[in-house]
């Protein structure tokens, strides 16, 4: 926001994010020592349900309770 809604802008700092340089190829060593990912030195590829989904944007914008059986959040 601060950008001035600027594509280009967000973009770069998208693409100049730590977290977008995260590669998810895994390490040969590490795979040929653990295949079955038992020791967890990598985290399983999986889709996310929407619960999850939903969890996550909630956290994100700082909505989410914590508290278990607490009240719904309507938008």
């Amino acid at each position: 926001m601060r950008a001035g809604l600027e594509l280009q802008k967000l973009h770069r700092l998208i693409l100049t994010s730590n977290a977008y340089k995260q590669s998810s190829r895994s390490n040969p060593a590490a795979l040929a020592r653990d295949p079955q990912n038992d020791l967890f030195w990598r985290f399983d590829a999986r889709r996310l349900d929407a619960e999850e989904i939903r969890d996550s944007l909630l956290a994100v914008g700082g909505n989410l309770n914590p508290t278990m059986y607490g009240p719904p959040i309507y938008p």
